[in-house]
């Protein structure tokens, strides 16, 4: 089998189970800084791939390890998991909202 004929089958399912798939939503924490949070509200959104914790306390402590300040909670409706960080998840969708999470000491 082809790869393209993997992704029409692929796409298929999705079309498939779309209604199943957007009942969940996942919540997620997106590590972020000033400056990026500019750019986000200039481009009207956090542009895919949206790489996020599904933890509050993953996020703390990867945001202190890349000394970077802000922690935005995202909803999501489809994630996958990242290959080399363990709990960190990727989404492909456009994020246009988000709240903004009070840092703590983890």
């Amino acid at each position: 089998m082809n790869i393209y004929k993997l992704l029409y089958v692929f796409i298929q399912y999705i079309a498939r189970n779309d209604t199943k798939l957007k009942e969940k939503k996942m919540i997620g924490y997106h590590v972020t800084t000033d400056k990026k949070i500019t750019r986000y509200k200039q481009t009207g959104g956090i542009l895919p791939p949206v790489r996020f914790f599904p933890n509050l306390y993953t996020a703390q402590r990867w945001a202190k390890r890349t000394s970077r300040d802000k922690i935005l909670q995202i909803e999501c409706n489809i994630s996958y998991p990242l290959p080399d960080h363990k709990p960190a998840r990727w989404t492909n969708e456009i994020m246009r909202k988000w709240n903004h999470v009070v840092m703590e000491a983890p």
